[in-house]
């Protein structure tokens, strides 16, 4: 079996919830390294003995305010670490998964990169809640796509690089697969949230994708987002389009664990479980993006409850033309995977 190291920068503070984070990933059979500067491994190592920490000689204080990793740094922590394949999932995420979750991951690369989001629930003792619609958590990928990933400044722990990583590998030819069976799990807690941090990633984001040998790789919305967003200050459009030209352009997988004793109804299910898992995919992306919409155009509350539908909505709202197709694009699609009664 194909050895998996998943990288990490696990913060000095919060020990214990990432302490059961880490444990449910080398439960899972994954080897967990960690990128900290000199000061934090000293502090951490006694707190993660089965973690192997990597010491980063520099970080990003002069940037973000806070000591930060490059996303740099950790790609060249995976990339000296001999692993076959590699993983990139922020520290306070816990992985849940079957025995055989470990082969899924393995079986599902071929060269790709697979990704997702995670899903907010309030304890681990109960699992339902909501997929975070803005970004991604975890990456896996083979060690040999990290030379196909240029040099930035973007952190773990920051905005932006989970954009990054899918779109850039995407522009040079990898095929990119999200996962869309719940598989990472976030507690949740008080968001530490910056502006200024959002801005500056996000100006970086939209420069490096300006550079010559992006355009023809991304859409018109997207590169029309990124070019407006060097010239104005708001950075939700490029916000929106580079998350839904991720979402648009990138495979749908589900984890499906079948019974050990495999019988003639074993394919169908397999594949009635996709489908299911995909309209509840869209299903969801759908209704995040409306209420996406509805906070971008500062809708009040007692409007959006007379609204009794989008197209109300867009008779009465001058939404620009590309969120009106960006609707009718998720809409299309979870029409496309409707179950008939």
């Amino acid at each position: 079996m194909a050895q998996i190291t998943i990288a990490t920068s696990i913060c000095p503070s919060n020990i214990e919830m990432q302490q059961s984070a880490v444990s449910s990933w080398q439960a899972l059979g994954f080897s967990v390294i960690s990128v900290n500067n000199a000061k934090e491994k000293a502090y951490l190592q006694e707190q993660f003995q089965n973690v192997r920490f990597i010491v980063a000689d520099r970080d990003a204080s002069s940037i973000v305010g806070k000591p930060l990793v490059f996303i740099d740094d950790v790609l060249e922590a995976l990339n000296r670490s001999g692993a076959q394949i590699c993983g990139i999932v922020n520290s306070d995420i816990h992985l849940v998964g079957t025995d055989d979750f470990h082969s899924f991951i393995t079986s599902a690369l071929n060269g790709n990169l697979l990704f997702g989001p995670r899903t907010d629930i309030s304890c681990m003792q109960d699992l339902s809640g909501e997929e975070y619609f803005g970004g991604f958590d975890f990456f896996f990928f083979d060690r040999s796509l990290i030379k196909l990933i240029p040099k930035t400044d973007f952190c773990l722990g920051a905005p932006w690089w989970d954009y990054w990583l899918p779109v850039i590998l995407f522009t040079r030819g990898v095929q990119i697969v999200q996962l869309i069976t719940p598989f990472a799990f976030h507690v949740n807690h008080p968001a530490k949230w910056s502006e200024n941090t959002f801005e500056k990633m996000g100006r970086l984001f939209a420069g490096y994708l300006n550079e010559a040998g992006f355009s023809d790789s991304i859409d018109k919305d997207l590169l029309s987002a990124v070019r407006n967003s060097m010239s104005q200050r708001d950075l939700g459009p490029l916000s929106i389009f580079s998350l839904y030209f991720i979402k648009s352009r990138s495979k749908k997988i589900s984890h499906f664990s079948s019974p050990a004793n495999v019988n003639k109804y074993a394919t169908p299910a397999k594949d009635h479980y996709h489908q299911a898992e995909l309209l509840k995919f869209y299903t969801t992306q759908f209704n995040q993006l409306v209420d996406l919409l509805y906070q971008r155009e500062n809708l009040s509350v007692a409007r959006q409850n007379k609204l009794q539908t989008i197209e109300e909505q867009q008779r009465h709202f001058a939404i620009p033309r590309r969120f009106k197709e960006a609707i009718k694009t998720i809409r299309k699609m979870s029409r496309k995977f409707r179950v008939k009664k």
